[in-house]
C-alpha cells in the first residue's frame, strides 16, 4: 500500500472499498442516464480495464488503480473517446471493441 492509501479517508463510509463501491455506482447510473444523448468523453487518470497497464515494467508497482467492474464501460455506454493519463483511445461507431 502506498503513502497515499494510508492517508486517504473513506469519510462517511466505513473503508475505502465501500466508498469505492458507492462512487462506482453513481458515475455508473450517471452515464446510463445520459449514454446515447450526446457525445460521450471518459477521461480517468488510469486505464477503465488493467490490460494496458500489464505492459509497465515495474510490476511490483503497476499503474493501474482503477475498479474492475469499469472494463466494460468503454463499450455499454459509447463514448467516442476514452482519455486516460496523457493517451486517448478513439473508439469509432461501428467499430467495434
Amino acid at each position: 500500500m502506498c503513502t497515499d492509501e494510508y492517508l486517504l479517508h473513506p469519510n462517511a463510509f466505513p473503508s475505502r472499498d465501500a466508498w469505492c463501491d458507492a462512487r462506482v455506482t453513481v458515475t455508473k447510473q450517471r452515464l446510463a442516464a445520459v449514454a446515447g444523448e450526446h457525445p460521450l468523453i471518459l477521461v480517468n487518470p488510469w486505464p477503465l480495464l488493467r490490460e494496458p497497464a500489464r505492459v509497465m515494467i515495474q510490476q511490483e508497482f503497476p499503474q493501474w488503480c482503477g475498479a474492475e467492474r469499469t472494463a466494460d464501460w468503454h463499450t455499454r455506454f459509447g463514448p467516442v473517446v476514452d482519455v486516460y493519463r496523457h493517451l486517448a483511445k478513439l473508439v469509432l461507431p461501428g467499430a467495434g471493441a
